[in-house]
């Protein structure tokens, strides 16, 4: 039997999130033959090794959302001439259409002889899936996995998808919202897949030596596992573990993440300025990028997350319940779909560094059952986003999609 092509674009800058959860699916589904088509190489961004029936395909993009944004905020500040404006944004808006048509060109130089039979757009409405999807008389399918996917949105490239899959249910509400003119029977919640246990026993040993020891000295270990950026909310978690520092001296926090690119580096020198005023430093730490993070996990004996900006779900939370696990984050987005307050983990508002300390001096003082928590936060999260679940929904879609867009094409030309 021939395998349906499905071609996935994702434009992720960093490795990690929708990226990982994508390919780790597709690994999965040897059904389909997948192409993927990123801006940077997807070894870069998917360490892992790909299936045989996967393949990647790396497009160049000198005009990226962030960068066009940036133009356009420019422009803005620093003329106030209404004819200089109108010329300078005439001018952005050629180059971003330069650059569409030149990674729709790239793409279809790529895929010349291959068949495509469906289009996912990893990331909201993007013109790249969707003119693939027009040139190649494809199905095309949007995934939702950010609040800001819908920021490409247009009348006609969202009319012209099959189905609209959000990773949670929160996001998928939001968008609602924002997207009126989505017809809410082609959408659904599809969760990424999570498989921690698997993951753990594939990975190759990790030097967990500094957990080891903070953990021999009798410091409860909190893991935040996040890229370091002020939309994460670190400075939550280090205001936290300053205001119970002399009452409850036993929390040790690491933070397992890159910063993320800060033009004069603000927001590390925030962190750092705290750390160092308040004394921390043998207990608030950072140990930067890791591929080791699953591992890690298991050894914490918290894990961590303080969004302040809408996450749509949180993978690293499920994660770690999956590992069994206490996890504690701030309740924004999709979070409580996963961790639900006193019963699969603890849930904070967002910003609010007393009320997390707060959770964590009931923790220190064994208020809170902490081993119950996890093992339902366990249940829970293999329950909703096991990857057999996952794996089977999405061949039902993907399988369903094709058809449905086949047969209806089939009756427009008769």
């Amino acid at each position: 039997m021939n395998k349906k092509n499905i071609l996935i674009f994702d434009q992720v800058e960093t490795s990690g999130g929708s990226i990982a959860r994508a390919v780790d699916l597709a690994n999965e589904l040897q059904d389909f033959r997948f192409i993927f088509i990123t801006y940077h190489p997807l070894a870069d961004l998917y360490p892992k090794q790909l299936a045989e029936h996967v393949i990647a395909k790396r497009i160049f993009s000198f005009y990226n959302y962030q960068r066009k944004s940036a133009h356009i905020n420019r422009i803005k500040a620093l003329t106030k001439n209404k004819l200089l404006t109108f010329f300078g944004l005439k001018l952005v808006a050629l180059l971003d259409l330069i650059n569409e048509y030149s990674i729709v060109v790239q793409t279809l130089a790529k895929t010349f002889s291959t068949k495509i039979d469906l289009v996912q757009a990893n990331g909201g409405a993007h013109p790249l899936p969707y003119r693939i999807a027009e040139i190649k008389d494809a199905a095309l399918l949007y995934y939702f996995r950010h609040l800001d996917d819908y920021r490409w949105a247009e009348g006609k490239m969202l009319a012209r998808a099959n189905d609209y899959i959000f990773v949670s249910a929160n996001l998928m509400k939001a968008h609602l919202e924002l997207l009126q003119t989505v017809p809410k029977d082609r959408c659904q919640v599809v969760h990424s897949p999570f498989d921690s246990q698997k993951l753990l026993a594939k990975a190759p040993p990790s030097n967990l030596q500094l957990i080891n020891e903070l953990k021999s000295k009798g410091y409860i270990v909190i893991l935040h596992p996040a890229r370091i950026c002020h939309e994460k909310g670190q400075h939550i978690a280090i205001d936290a573990i300053i205001k119970i520092k002399d009452t409850y001296p036993n929390f040790a926090l690491i933070f397992a993440g890159s910063f993320e690119d800060d033009s004069d580096n603000s927001y590390e020198r925030l962190l750092k300025d705290k750390i160092q005023e308040h004394k921390l430093g043998e207990r608030v730490l950072f140990i930067g990028h890791r591929n080791d993070v699953v591992q890690i996990l298991q050894s914490a004996d918290i894990a961590l997350q303080t969004p302040i900006w809408f996450e749509a779900l949180g993978g690293s939370l499920i994660e770690a319940m999956q590992l069994g696990v206490l996890t504690v984050s701030a309740d924004i987005g999709g979070t409580s779909e996963a961790v639900i307050h006193q019963k699969t983990g603890l849930l904070f508002p967002p910003g609010n560094s007393d009320e997390l300390a707060r959770l964590l001096a009931m923790i220190a003082e064994n208020q809170i059952d902490t081993k119950a928590l996890a093992e339902a936060g366990k249940e829970h999260a293999y329950r909703n986003w096991g990857a057999e679940l996952i794996q089977q929904k999405m061949r039902r879609i993907y399988s369903d999609a094709i058809a449905t867009f086949h047969q209806t094409d089939s009756n427009k030309h008769h």
